[in-house]
C-alpha cells in the first residue's frame, strides 16, 4: 500500500502558507473571507472524522489534511461564493474525491481540485465570476454586489495582458481570493520547497516546463513577461504548490519530475488553446492516476532493491 497521508511536521506549515494568503484576501475583502475559509476547513474536517469513524479506523492526526482541503478549496473560490455552494463543494471534495476511493491512504485525485471542479460544472456563475477589490463583502450566506470576470479570463481571452506588472506581483486584481498574489504565492513556494513540506521533483518539473513553454510560445509580448504572465494568471502557481506538490500525490525522484511536467504541459493547453481559467486544475485531476501508477512502480522498484540487498547480505 502506497504512503499517501501527510506528516505532522507538513500540515502546520501548510497551514500558515494557506492563512497567510487568507489574510491578504481579507484585507482585499473584509472578514467574510474568514467565514469563507472556517467553512470550508471545518465542514472539511468533520466529513472526514466521520468517514473515518465510519470505517472504524482510529482517528490520527495525518487525517487533518483535510482542514488544509477545506483551506485550498476556500483560496480557490471567489470572496462572494455563496455558503451553500462551499459546504456542496466540500462534500464533494472530501466524499467523491478522496473517501470513495479509500481515503488518505488511497488518494487518486487532489480532493480540492475534485470539489473545485464540481462547483464549476454545477455553479460556473458563482465560481467564475469575482467582487471588485476594496469591496466589503457583506457577512450574509449570499451577497448581491456586482460580480465580473477574472483577469486570467479576459488575458485568455484578448491574448494581451494591459496591465502593470505590479498588478499581478501584489494581487491587485479580480480572481479566485487566494490565487492572485504572485509575490507571496512565490515565498510560500520557497518556504515550503526550503522545509520539504511539498514534493520538490514535481514542483521543479511544473515550474521548469511552465518557464519554457511560455518562452518559446509565439507571443506578442516579450518572452520574460510572456513567462510571468503566465505564472501568475489562471491559478498557475497556487496550482503547482497546492495541487502538483501535493506530496501525497507526486511520485518521488526523476518520476515527479515527468508527473509535473506533465500536467504543466496539459495545464498550459487547456488555458492556451481550451481558454479555460481553471485549466491547471483540470490537469491536475486527470493526470493524478499517472502519478500514482509511477508511485506504485517506484515502490516496487524500491521494493526490489531492498530484496536483493537483503539476498546479499
Amino acid at each position: 500500500m502506497l504512503k499517501t497521508q501527510l506528516t505532522a511536521s507538513e500540515l502546520p506549515a501548510l497551514w500558515i502558507t494557506q492563512l497567510s494568503l487568507l489574510c491578504v484576501a481579507a484585507y482585499y475583502y473584509g472578514a467574510r473571507v474568514w467565514i469563507v475559509g472556517a467553512i470550508a476547513a471545518l465542514t472539511c474536517f468533520v466529513l472526514n472524522f466521520f468517514c473515518v469513524c465510519l470505517r472504524r479506523l482510529p482517528f490520527q492526526f495525518s487525517n487533518l489534511d483535510a482542514v488544509s482541503t477545506g483551506f485550498t478549496l476556500a483560496l480557490m473560490m471567489p470572496a462572494s461564493v455563496p455558503y451553500d455552494i462551499l459546504i456542496i463543494s466540500c462534500f464533494a471534495a472530501i466524499i467523491i474525491g478522496k473517501q470513495i476511493f479509500g481515503g488518505r491512504q488511497n488518494l487518486l485525485f487532489p480532493p480540492a481540485a475534485v470539489g473545485y471542479l464540481f462547483a464549476v460544472a454545477s455553479w460556473p456563475e458563482d465560481i467564475l465570476r469575482f467582487p471588485e477589490l476594496y469591496t466589503r463583502l457583506p457577512l450574509t450566506p449570499s451577497v448581491s454586489v456586482p460580480l465580473k470576470e477574472s483577469l486570467s479570463a479576459a488575458y485568455n481571452t484578448a491574448g494581451v495582458l494591459n496591465t502593470d506588472p505590479d498588478v499581478l506581483w501584489l494581487g491587485l486584481c479580480r480572481g479566485p481570493m487566494g490565487t492572485t498574489a504572485g509575490l507571496l504565492l512565490l515565498v510560500c513556494c520557497i518556504i515550503l520547497l526550503i522545509r520539504r513540506r511539498i514534493s520538490r521533483p514535481a514542483v521543479s518539473g511544473a515550474i521548469l516546463m511552465l518557464c519554457i513553454n511560455y518562452l518559446i510560445l509565439p507571443t506578442s509580448t516579450a518572452p520574460i513577461d510572456a513567462m510571468f504572465n503566465g505564472l501568475l494568471t489562471n491559478m498557475s502557481l497556487f496550482c503547482v504548490i497546492y495541487l502538483i506538490g501535493d506530496s501525497r500525490l507526486a511520485p518521488k525522484g526523476f518520476a515527479g519530475v515527468l508527473f509535473g511536467a506533465l500536467i504543466a504541459a496539459a495545464g498550459i493547453y487547456f488555458t492556451l488553446i481550451a481558454k479555460l481559467e481553471y485549466g491547471f486544475v483540470i490537469a491536475a485531476v486527470l493526470a493524478s492516476p499517472i502519478g500514482t501508477a509511477l508511485r506504485r512502480d517506484t515502490a516496487r522498484k524500491e521494493s526490489e532493491k531492498e530484496s536483493a540487498q537483503a539476498q546479499q547480505a
